[in-house]
């Protein structure tokens, strides 16, 4: 009864209210946070832009949903070197041929400089003869008197027919086309020059190193075969057309053979390092100079091939066999050298990889093969952990970056980190600005060598007395050839220390 008194009480409008909550139909959570449509709508795309744009979210969007099934980042797995003949997904070949249907994109009717944006699409649908035409009004661009105009026209040519072809490469198309673009090229030192990247261009993917290989080889006998025709001809006096003040034929001939032998030539390198680094070392400075035209002193840009590694120096080590640490890299054992960079990595489709870096998985792949291999990691600080920056100190940082090396395999790696000297800017931006570090400079060889220890990975292979054998720059994007390349020349130096007993 109080109830039933209380309700008479009410005001009309609250009852309205109250009956109409009640009567009306309930609303489900599906529809009160339904995500908005965000598909695009290829049908009004209108440029050539857009359509390549369009491709990379497809293909992107494959890679979260293979993630999503396997679980599987594939930077921590080998990298498939049968992968690059492999065929697109059909979502991306039908994205294709949509977007290039609605955006009316033609051959005639886009310009020139969109030429590596239409190519490539037209080859993933399977318009061959559209791409090849696209190429060659690339080409018709070309001043053939510019060589550095001419070596670029080629290089781009090769590499869309070759290891950055969207689809199984065909390096034999490039090829043709560039053969039949050289005849129309009447300066002989241009010719050279084409013949140059003809024989370089994409001779660094581990996937067609073979292939590669017996082309270059074809390619060089083409080019001998076209030097004894034209010789008695233009190639009597080519001290002007060579750009090189005093060169002859024979010099330039001689250049493009080293240029082979350095790309190719891995066999009889291999052969110098069973003998002693210093042999290696000197062969592959001597080839460098004479394939590249500089002093054997400057190879690579001053890179420290056969050169004693200094001594590492750090505030903090984890990690050491013993208590103090010894002195690395160490007498008598095989070093790789690892000057570890933090990544920022990227965010993506709700994704976040949380490695400390792409580089942690090649070393464990080759601390597993070789457990008689040192492996360094060198580090300084910088304030933070990824995203994480409350309360860090150099000793957290360290400990984080060690917890990082255990989780993916690299427990028997050492970690040497050093306080970064520097100062921070003031707020509200605050970032902290570094100073070289001990190893920083020690490691730069006197200015020297311009490879650069933050902000790029940079990884020394050392062998048993302590000369320098191998750098390998840049991060681990490059896949496959950077582990081989350590692999093999790691084999040949503990081969090589057997030998001695």
């Amino acid at each position: 009864m109080r109830f039933m008194r209380t309700t008479k009480m009410m005001p009309a409008f609250l009852l309205a209210v109250a009956g109409a909550m009640l009567n009306a139909r309930p609303v489900t959570g599906q529809e009160l946070f339904e995500w908005p449509d965000t598909a695009v709508d290829i049908s009004t795309y209108k440029t050539v832009e857009e359509c390549s744009a369009a491709v990379g979210r497809v293909r992107s969007q494959i890679k979260v949903r293979e993630y999503h099934a396997t679980h599987i980042d594939r930077d921590t797995i080998p990298d498939d070197l049968g992968s690059a003949k492999s065929p697109l997904p059909s979502a991306v070949v039908e994205t294709v041929r949509a977007c290039l249907n609605a955006a009316s994109a033609h051959v005639d009717t886009v310009g020139v400089d969109a030429w590596d944006l239409l190519a490539p699409l037209y080859l993933i649908i399977g318009m061959d003869d559209s791409a090849r035409a696209v190429v060659e009004r690339r080409l018709a661009e070309v001043e053939l008197d510019n060589t550095e105009d001419l070596k670029r026209a080629v290089t781009d040519v090769l590499l869309l027919y070759g290891k950055n072809s969207p689809v199984p490469p065909k390096i034999e198309v490039g090829d043709e086309i560039i053969l039949a673009f050289l005849d129309k090229i009447p300066d002989f030192r241009n010719r050279f020059a084409v013949y140059m990247q003809l024989i370089v261009t994409g001779s660094d993917d581990p996937a067609m190193y073979d292939e590669m290989a017996a082309r270059a080889r074809r390619h060089l006998a083409r080019f001998m075969a076209e030097y004894d025709e034209a010789a008695g001809r233009e190639l009597e006096d080519m001290s002007n057309e060579s750009g090189r003040v005093g060169a002859t034929s024979e010099e330039l001939l001689a250049q493009l053979e080293a240029m082979f032998t350095l790309v190719f030539g891995k066999d009889q390198f291999h052969d110098s390092l069973r003998v002693s680094t210093a042999a290696y070392a000197k062969a592959m400075r001597k080839t460098w100079g004479r394939a590249s035209d500089v002093p054997p002193e400057a190879y690579m840009d001053g890179q420290p091939l056969g050169e004693r590694a200094p001594v590492l120096e750090g505030d903090i080590w984890l990690g050491c066999e013993g208590d103090p640490c010894e002195q690395y890299p160490r007498a008598g054992r095989v070093s790789l050298v690892w000057f570890y960079t933090p990544h920022l990595r990227e965010i993506y489709d709700n994704i976040r990889i949380t490695n400390c870096s792409d580089y942690t998985y090649l070393l464990r792949r080759l601390s597993n093969r070789f457990p008689e291999l040192d492996i360094v990691v060198v580090a300084q600080t910088v304030g933070r952990y990824h995203y994480v920056k409350e309360g860090m100190t150099p000793e957290r940082e360290a400990q984080l970056i060690r917890k990082c090396l255990d989780s993916v395999g690299l427990d028997r790696a050492v970690l040497t980190m050093t306080e970064s000297p520097g100062w921070r800017l003031p707020e509200p931006d605050g970032r902290w600005v570094d100073q070289p570090t001990a190893n920083w400079t020690n490691y730069s060889f006197d200015g020297r060598w311009s490879g650069k220890f933050r902000n790029t990975d940079n990884a020394l292979l050392i062998d048993q007395d302590g000369y320098i054998v191998h750098v390998g720059r840049g991060t681990i994007g490059g896949g496959g050839g950077l582990e081989r390349n350590f692999a093999e020349l790691i084999e040949i130096l503990l081969e090589r220390e057997k030998a001695k007993t």
